[in-house]
């Protein structure tokens, strides 16, 4: 068996449409045999997890000092939707 990636992005500009965005995404991959998919977010970007939550992602795992802006680093939080 092979593993599907797919990726799907929403840009800061539609921050306020990302929940329907976000489950347009997930309908469309029910549809298919996808069985999980991965959402990354810096661990200080609490209202992004919030909106991944809502729209039924759970928490899976913190990956320490991942991502860095300027001189400070940050964790990078993955959540999990499975369908």
């Amino acid at each position: 068996d092979l593993a599907h990636v797919g990726a799907l992005c929403v840009a800061p500009t539609y921050f306020h449409q990302a929940a329907k965005l976000l489950l347009a995404g997930l309908q469309a991959l029910s549809a298919t045999d996808a069985e999980r998919v991965r959402l990354c977010t810096a661990s200080c970007e609490n209202e992004k997890a919030s909106l991944a939550r809502s729209v039924g992602f759970c928490y899976e795992v913190t990956l320490e000092g991942q991502l860095q802006a300027g001189l400070a680093r940050c964790d990078l939080d993955i959540l999990v939707w499975s369908g």
